[in-house]
């Protein structure tokens, strides 16, 4: 098997965090590879990563993945910020947020 070393900041943006998951997406081709990741760098899956950080990453799994991600400069995203979030679900407000019979009443 070979083994590829790559930095943290390569996919990770004004310094936040990122997950196993990104790189295994990103440099392997499959979210799978994300439990090899975690294996050859003693880390847990859900482990975030630190920018800087080295990794060893395993074989790619699906090079026409890699290769898509690559060519449209893509990055996967599976770790986000609290602030990320909130942008996103417009701060959890909306109905797929509300709880029935506490913000939303059945009639």
């Amino acid at each position: 098997m070979q083994r590829k070393s790559i930095q943290c900041h390569e996919n990770c943006k004004n310094n936040t965090f990122t997950v196993a998951f990104d790189f295994a997406i990103q440099h392997c081709g499959t979210a799978e590879a994300a439990f090899e990741v975690a294996r050859l760098n003693n880390m847990s899956l859900t482990q975030d990563v630190e920018p800087d950080t080295e990794l060893i990453l395993p074989e790619i799994s699906d090079k026409d993945v890699v290769l898509h991600i690559k060519v449209n400069k893509l990055h996967p995203g599976t770790g986000i910020t609290q602030t990320e979030f909130e942008t996103m679900t417009n701060g959890g407000s909306g109905i797929e947020f509300w709880r029935i019979e506490q913000e939303f009443e059945v009639n």
